[in-house]
């Protein structure tokens, strides 16, 4: 790869480390999960909780025989029709897709290589189209002020444009195989972006100026991102490890992977809204919470039976998260304090 450049100080990654986290690691078992919900394309929406006192059965405020019907509901509980939704075509499979933060624009990609923008209230005609890439396009995302948008893919690059116009601002490049996730900063535009030759990449969106390289996994890097204050990277691989970076200096704080962290190639990534903890899922099906100051894994949680694809975390309750797997299961996870 070469000499890596040198690092390009930013105010914005700035501050003081994260204290370790002495919370002993738990193991959770699938009675432990505060909800599963199977998905299936044949079966109706679970029904809404209702704790309203003398609540019947059918959610009516009384079953039959308690001045309720006595009538099923189903046909009440089913989600109603959005006008507002719309379809639009894209002639390959779609591989990721984006909002702008003032939801005035939707971006998406795909196989056939090219970037589309539409506007919602605009009919389902793309607006504009974006092309340059070589390969599929493998990740989208706008930066935080919506200023500029990005597109990265399976031909190594990531092109960053005008999200008002449409104009190429700058090619990045750097790694040797595909890219497979992009992140911006949250507050600044710089791109993060994980590739299929081990590495990931740091630049400044404006020059197309690489600030900072990391290297260290031994296996695709499959997912990552800034901490929400912008001031820790991280990032997990398919070694099954989860590495965390100083993004001014590109070294590697803490590694962690082995016992009592995940058994197989990571898939997916969330921080809690503090940065201080991960929620991370991986092909065997397991879920982990780690410490992101501490370095260590404070949690293993298991309720799915094939590869989880989807990790989050609730904003307004930070205690709580969810997983999504191949097996068709959304499991709601209660998190240590």
């Amino acid at each position: 790869m070469g000499s890596e450049p040198p690092p390009r100080e930013d105010p914005l990654m700035e501050g003081d480390e994260d204290e370790e986290d002495e919370d002993e690691a738990l193991f959770l078992e699938e009675g432990e999960a505060l909800r599963e919900t199977v998905l299936d394309a044949d079966a109706a929406p679970p029904p809404e909780e209702d704790d309203e006192e003398g609540a019947g059965a059918n959610g009516d405020g009384g079953g039959a025989g308690a001045g309720g019907s006595g009538e099923a509901s189903g046909a009440a509980a089913a989600p109603e029709r959005d006008d507002a939704a719309w379809t639009a075509h894209v002639p390959d499979s779609v591989y990721a897709v984006a909002f702008h933060p003032s939801a005035d624009a939707i971006v998406a990609g795909g196989g056939d290589e090219v970037g589309r923008a539409w506007a919602p209230d605009a009919g389902t005609a793309p607006v504009r189209e974006l092309g340059g890439h070589t390969d599929s396009i493998t990740a989208v995302g706008f930066s935080a002020d919506g200023a500029l948008l990005a597109t990265a893919g399976c031909d190594a690059r990531a092109l960053v444009w005008d999200s008002a116009t449409g104009e190429q601002k700058s090619a990045l490049e750097g790694p040797a195989e595909g890219i497979e996730w992009l992140e911006w900063h949250p507050r600044g535009h710089v791109i993060l972006a994980g590739a299929e030759d081990f590495t990931a990449w740091m630049w400044n969106a404006d020059t197309g100026a690489c600030m900072q390289v990391f290297t260290g996994h031994s296996g695709s890097v499959t997912c990552g991102g800034f901490t929400p204050d912008g001031r820790t990277v991280v990032t997990a691989s398919a070694d099954g490890s989860l590495r965390v970076w100083d993004p001014r200096t590109g070294a590697c704080g803490a590694s962690v992977q082995g016992h009592g962290f995940h058994e197989g190639p990571v898939n997916c990534l969330a921080f809690s809204p503090d940065g201080a903890t991960t929620v991370t899922g991986d092909e065997n099906g397991l879920v982990c919470v780690t410490s992101v100051g501490g370095g260590r894994p404070l949690q293993q949680m298991r309720a799915h039976t094939d590869a989880v694809v989807a990790t989050g975390v609730c904003p307004a309750m930070p205690s709580i998260c969810a997983s999504a797997g191949s097996d068709g299961k959304v499991v709601v996870w209660d998190m240590p304090s």
